[in-house]
Order: structure tokens, then C-alpha cells, then sequence
């Protein structure tokens, strides 16, 4: 599934190269040049979802009336390569490491994804650690905070 409209692709390479011939947006291109690392494209992926979701452009936060106005919009402000900055409250955020969809096809591949450039595949010295262990932690702490909070807000009844 494409991260600006609703076209659905065979395959997730299939809707990597549809990005990149439509809008210019090539997340290989963009993982290497920026240095993402796998927990990052997560979040940078997660992070577009829920932005186009709400029909708002992840480049500068503009909202769109239709999902069809949003590709426009980003072609027509070069939003397409904003790409957030390192200082980002965005890459700090456990929220964008969770799917924004189900069974997000993106996800699961994009490892396994070559870009043109380098045509002999993933560099096999990169381990992709298993995600369920960052998960469980990420739900701990998530817990932990709204342990807090309840605890915070909870005032003692007067005898």
C-alpha cells in the first residue's frame, strides 16, 4: 500500500518502485542517505501513515480537504523529501515503532529490499533483531508511564 494515496501494490518492492516513479519518495534511496536504521524506518514509515491518515502532510503538517489533494500538495512544495530532522520529536516517539496498520506489508520487507543501486541485496553483516522484545519493553514502559500518571492524579480522600 503507498504512503500518499490509496494505490495497493502485488508487493511491497512493487510499491516501493510506485513511490519512487510517481512521487520521487524512495525509502531505499532515503534509508541509506539518512542512515536509518531499522527501529527509525519504522518510525519514519508509521510516522507518514498517521499523517496521511489525517490527511496532512508529513513534510510541513498542511492538511488537505481529500487524499487525492495531498500527493499535490507535496509535489507542488517539494514535501515529498522533508524528510523530519534527527532533532525530530517524532524519532524519540514510541508511538510511531507501533503499526499504524495491521500487518503493514512495509514493515515487515523493507529489509529485505535492495535498492537499485546496490544489487546484491541486504548487507548480510546487518542482524535485524526480533521485534518482540522491543515491543514488550515499549508496553512496559507505556504502562509504567500510565501507572504514573494515575497515580499522580489520584489525590488522597480526606478523613
Amino acid at each position: 500500500m503507498s504512503l500518499f494515496d490509496d494505490h495497493v501494490s502485488p508487493s511491497p518492492q512493487e510499491a516501493c518502485d510506485y513511490m519512487r516513479d510517481k512521487y520521487g519518495f524512495d525509502i531505499r534511496a532515503l534509508r541509506k542517505e539518512r542512515g536509518l536504521d531499522f527501529y527509525k524506518t519504522i518510525a519514519l514509515i508509521n510516522y507518514i501513515r498517521t499523517k496521511t491518515s489525517s490527511l496532512t502532510c508529513f513534510g510541513c503538517d498542511k492538511t488537505v480537504s481529500a487524499l487525492e489533494d495531498l500527493p499535490i500538495h507535496m509535489r507542488e512544495n517539494g514535501c515529498f523529501t522533508s524528510i523530519p530532522k534527527d532533532d525530530h520529536a517524532m524519532w524519540k516517539s514510541p508511538q510511531f515503532l507501533f503499526p499504524a496498520y495491521d500487518n503493514d506489508p512495509l514493515l515487515t520487507s523493507f529489509e529485505s529490499m535492495s535498492s537499485d543501486e546496490d544489487d546484491d541485496g541486504p548487507d548480510p553483516r546487518v542482524v535485524v533483531p526480533p521485534l518482540e522484545k522491543p515491543i514488550r519493553d515499549l508496553e512496559l514502559l507505556m504502562l509504567q508511564e500510565q501507572q504514573q500518571q494515575q497515580s499522580s492524579t489520584i489525590s488522597p480522600t480526606p478523613k
